[in-house]
């Protein structure tokens, strides 16, 4: 009898939670010399509902150049309209303040505090220090950073109430190698798993171009004539979780 994963996916790897290595174990991962990717802008698109039943979408950019580091809030399908906050220390000194704004169907507030915000070396989004609250018509739509609570307990306290709302998609875009790196968790209560992707030429040449994916170092998917398989999927499994 076949096995659960083959019955799913003809090209489907077994991988076990503990990192132990798949039909690709053998394989050596990402050399020690190439440099990863630099990533310049992450965009966070959430949905907040308001008690009204009406939706407000909100989209968080944070961009990093070579020159500058900065917040964009945008609201609405097509962005009309945004709010742009410049967080480099040489150009934009007031990294704490409030702003008001009137839009076509609802007021906001957005509140930020990044006076101790921690950025990756390389990364345009903070990873802790700091709390971004928006208030859509009287009411706390949206609440990020690791020290919010504190900030979004005292709008609570003033009577604002709290409207749900939900992450939709998110987007990360790097400049540089063809090579990508992030840490990724595969059910509730399992392990931070390394994920690596790599696009590159064969044995590191500029021809026939290879996608490689590795977890935990292990190479678990490698995809050749890139030119002629520009669009398939494969499947992962760390125990019964596909990914």
């Amino acid at each position: 009898m076949r096995d659960f994963a083959s019955c799913f996916n003809e090209y489907a790897v077994q991988v076990s939670d503990n990192t132990s290595c798949s039909s690709y174990s053998n394989s050596a991962c990402i050399p020690p010399s190439i440099i990863p990717s630099v990533q310049n802008t992450v965009n966070c698109l959430y949905k907040v509902n308001l008690s009204n039943k009406k939706h407000v979408l909100i989209t968080i950019s944070w961009c990093k150049t070579n020159v500058t580091q900065g917040l964009s809030v945008h609201f609405g399908d097509d962005h009309p309209n945004v709010f742009k906050l410049n967080t480099n220390t040489r150009l934009f000194r007031k990294k704490k303040g409030s702003k008001s704004m009137d839009l076509d169907n609802f007021k906001v507030e957005i509140i930020w505090d990044l006076c101790g915000a921690r950025y990756l070396s390389s990364g345009p989004e903070p990873i802790d220090g700091y709390y971004v609250l928006v208030i859509v018509d009287s009411q706390l739509g949206l609440i990020l950073g690791d020290v919010a609570e504190e900030a979004s307990l005292r709008k609570l306290k003033n009577g604002i109430p709290m409207a749900k709302f939900s992450l939709v998609s998110r987007q990360e875009h790097f400049s540089g190698n063809t090579i990508y790196s992030t840490k990724a968790q595969f059910c509730d209560n399992g392990n931070i798993h390394d994920v690596l992707i790599r696009c590159n030429g064969e044995n590191d040449g500029l021809k026939h171009p290879v996608l490689t994916v590795y977890i935990d170092k292990k190479m678990v998917i490698r995809v050749k004539r890139l030119q002629w398989n520009f669009r398939g999927n494969q499947s992962i499994f760390f125990g019964w979780i596909a990914c």
